[in-house]
C-alpha cells in the first residue's frame, strides 16, 4: 500500500472529503487532487499540517508501520502541542516588534516633515 492509499484511508477515517481537506489547509484542489492520485508527492506542509493538526502518524503514513494517529495522551504529543504555542509566540512577537519599528520609522518621518513644514512657515515669515 502506497502513502497516497494510506492518506485516503486516512481521510475517509476522520471523515475529511479531498476537497475538504484542501480548503482546510489553503491548497489548489487540483493540487490536493495530484497528490492524493500519487501524480504529485505529498508535500512537507500538508504532511506537518496533518500531523499537527489530527495527529497523524508520519511513520504509518509514510512507512505503514505502527498506529495510524497517535494518542492524544500521548507525552510526545504534548511536547510537540508545547513547542507549537511556542512557535506561535515567538511568530506573534517578530510581528509585534516588526510593526513597532515600523510605527517608530513613520513617527520619525512625521516629525521630520512637521519640522520641515514649520522651518518653511518660518521662512516666508521672515
Amino acid at each position: 500500500m502506497t502513502e497516497y492509499q494510506r492518506l485516503k484511508i486516512f481521510l475517509n477515517k476522520i471523515g475529511i472529503s479531498q476537497a475538504e481537506l484542501a480548503d482546510m489547509f489553503g491548497i489548489d484542489r487540483s493540487t490536493m487532487s495530484k497528490m492524493l492520485n500519487g501524480k504529485l508527492r505529498l508535500q512537507i506542509d500538508l504532511l506537518q499540517k496533518l500531523h499537527y493538526k489530527f495527529f497523524l502518524n508520519l511513520n504509518w503514513l509514510l512507512c505503514g508501520t505502527g498506529k495510524m494517529k497517535y494518542d492524544v495522551n500521548d507525552d510526545n504529543i504534548n511536547i510537540v502541542e508545547e513547542q507549537n504555542k511556542k512557535d506561535r509566540y515567538n511568530e506573534c512577537l517578530e510581528k509585534y516588534v516588526k510593526v513597532l519599528e515600523e510605527l517608530n520609522d513613520l513617527r520619525k518621518k512625521v516629525e521630520f516633515l512637521l519640522e520641515k513644514q514649520s522651518q518653511q512657515e518660518s521662512n516666508k515669515n521672515n
